[in-house]
């Protein structure tokens, strides 16, 4: 199987993640067993094993672009003005 690969994408807000999240969904849209997958091969960063308390909850080795998905949100670490923060995304929305 031959699979596209995903563009690199800047993201600074809210509304970028669901963008990226959306266009990430719309490209894999006929490939199920890879969407599936999505968190672990396809976006860029890391998925960490915790779902983040706050924002503000930003632990030693977080960079920007971390991500972790549960049934019900996306969390993802942006730069906010050049600080980090987690945004999340209700899995419903996109």
């Amino acid at each position: 199987m031959n699979l596209k690969e995903y563009p690199s994408y800047t993201v600074q807000t809210l509304e970028d993640v669901i963008d990226v999240l959306r266009q990430v969904v719309f490209i894999r849209k006929d490939d199920i067993i890879q969407a599936r997958n999505l968190p672990q091969v396809f976006v860029q960063g890391r998925k960490v094993g915790r779902v983040p308390s706050s924002s503000a909850d930003i632990i030693a080795g977080d960079k920007i672009g971390d991500f972790n998905v549960t049934t019900t949100y996306a969390y993802y670490l942006v730069d906010n003005a050049g600080t980090g923060e987690w945004v999340r995304v209700a899995v419903g929305t996109f």
